[in-house]
């Protein structure tokens, strides 16, 4: 049987974290999209234009460091916390159950990824960037996104047959 990041916890205490979970990634999102929409420049700019931009700029990527690590614990404790919540629906042991868990624990994963793509733009801001940098920048970049959007679809269909009382 998988354990999950919060097997020691009481129903009630996890219920608590369920909730807050949601509210504290709602408003820092809420947050970094209003900051990010007026602070940004109009254009979409490539993983290229970005590393350009970053020697010199140090104050700005402080700053945009700090709220992303923020973020990057709204989401992981919200991912983490809504994952185990959805596992919970299914029988302990099914494929349902353990896809849960296993999304869970990779949350903690992206989180890592996460931080090491952090690690990378300072670098670059340091003027310590080189291609091979850049290459890593971009995988941990890429290698995010499925653990981001398995998490996500789990939840979500997990949520849906929820609301539509097809799980309880």
């Amino acid at each position: 049987m998988l354990h999950h990041p919060f097997q020691k916890l009481q129903p009630e205490t996890f219920l608590l974290l369920l909730r807050w979970s949601r509210v504290f990634f709602w408003v820092v999102l809420a947050l970094f999209s209003a900051v990010r929409f007026l602070s940004m420049p109009r254009r979409n700019l490539s993983p290229d234009v970005i590393l350009a931009m970053l020697p010199g700029q140090e104050g700005a990527l402080g700053f945009w460091a700090g709220f992303d690590y923020l973020f990057m614990a709204a989401y992981t404790l919200f991912f983490t916390v809504c994952c185990v919540w959805a596992a919970g629906r299914f029988k302990t042991g099914s494929l349902w159950y353990s896809l849960g868990i296993v999304l869970a624990w990779l949350s903690l994963v992206q989180l890592a990824l996460d931080m090491s793509e952090n690690y990378c733009m300072w670098q670059f801001a340091l003027g310590r960037g080189n291609d091979t940098l850049k290459s890593w920048f971009l995988f941990l970049e890429t290698a995010k996104q499925p653990i981001f959007a398995g998490s996500a679809l789990y939840m979500l269909a997990v949520s849906v047959l929820v609301w539509t009382k097809v799980l309880k």
